[in-house]
């Protein structure tokens, strides 16, 4: 994934569909025999990229992953989260738009191609009421049924596979081959926007939560979700969820602060700060991390990474305090850069090597709130 989840819908999408077998669970759920008997057992692969409408990013989220089915081509699945409170009528035109996209990339990368790969599409929705919208795109032509049957063979057509998880019943979605998370997910998916269908589901999946406490990096992100799409207070997520928190400096434990500071900064800031942590100890700086980082970001990554290093690396090394400093400062830009948009390009790189302690101190704040990596840099 190149970027970093822009809502806390695609956040949980992409934590679901970072795993492939999340895709053969949806899919064994979803289609029809034979198709349905040779996904099981086929290969699946994430394929990096996202391919819907840019100015969208806030309403849907997408994944594409190619699927190896035993003696046959690739299939490409293009899975798109429809996200939006109401259907789009126009989504077959969308779909449409996103599988070119995915068929131009495909014959540039190769350029020798003369046929293209197979793509199915499929939709998840969570929108309210259900999916009311059409599904193919014969369905959006203006033309009278006996001119629509005579045009058939010479328009473009297809039918999205549709996961409607708002109509989906609890037993179908507990059946699914998914993991506790994916369940989990989809269900909140389904029902965070309905107050009282959520507190009145929650005792049938309690023992997946439970699950879940050993893993508090999954446990986090349902967490956020809870609070920011049910718009919960953290009070109220721990009542629902009966989750025991942990103590600031119990590192595999939740804490109230990681859940409050969740609208303030992105849910992968801690795996930031551990890289930052290990890298800053490399460079021979563990003293002054064990009294200024700790303390800093303990505080609130919002209340600034500069001011940690610098309590900590005036009581630590002395002698090397500047350069300590500025160090710290080009490792967190790239730390924090790459967890949000993915690897950075050798100009990003060479432009952080050679910037002074101002730009650096001037850009950790932007990477919270830029939607580019160009949103960092400029100005």
């Amino acid at each position: 994934m190149a970027d970093s989840p822009s809502t806390p819908h695609d956040a949980l999408f992409r934590a679901i569909f970072d795993n492939p077998e999340a895709l053969r669970g949806e899919l064994v759920a979803l289609l029809d025999s034979p198709l349905r008997e040779l996904v099981s057992l086929a290969t699946i692969d994430r394929v990096p990229g996202r391919f819907a409408d840019e100015a969208l990013r806030g309403l849907e989220s997408d994944a594409l992953f190619q699927v190896r089915l035993p003696g046959e081509p690739p299939l490409l699945v293009y899975v798109l989260f429809e996200h939006q409170s109401r259907t789009d009528p126009l989504m077959p035109w969308r779909l449409l738009q996103y599988m070119v996209g995915i068929w131009a990339r495909v014959l540039a990368d190769e350029p020798g191609r003369t046929r293209l790969p197979p793509i199915l599409p499929v939709v998840l929705s969570n929108a309210s009421g259900g999916w009311r919208a059409p599904r193919s795109v014969r369905a959006l032509l203006e033309a009278p049924g006996w001119l629509g049957a005579h045009l058939a063979r010479h328009t473009p057509d297809f039918e999205f596979v549709l996961d409607d998880l708002v109509t989906v019943p609890p037993d179908a979605l507990e059946r699914r081959q998914l993991s506790p998370f994916a369940k989990l997910g989809l269900w909140l998916m389904q029902t965070a926007r309905d107050r009282p269908r959520l507190e009145a589901g929650f005792p049938r999946w309690s023992r997946l939560l439970d699950e879940l406490r050993g893993t508090p990096r999954e446990l986090f992100r349902l967490l956020v979700y809870l609070r920011v799409v049910a718009n919960l207070t953290v009070d109220e997520v721990l009542a629902l969820t009966q989750v025991r928190l942990g103590a600031p400096e119990e590192e595999e434990m939740i804490t109230a602060r990681d859940i409050w500071l969740s609208s303030l900064t992105p849910e992968w800031r801690k795996e930031v700060e551990e890289e930052a942590r290990e890298r800053w100890e490399k460079a021979g700086l563990q003293q002054g991390l064990d009294k200024g980082l700790q303390q800093g970001l303990q505080q609130g990554l919002q209340q600034g990474l500069q001011q940690g290093l610098e309590q900590g690396l005036e009581k630590g090394l002395e002698r090397g305090r500047e350069q300590g400093l500025v160090e710290g400062q080009r490792l967190a830009v790239v730390a924090l850069l790459e967890a949000k948009f993915g690897p950075l390009s050798p100009p990003w790189r060479t432009t952080i090597e050679i910037a002074s302690a101002e730009d650096l101190g001037r850009w950790i704040p932007r990477v919270l709130v830029a939607a580019r990596v160009e949103d960092v840099f400029g100005g």
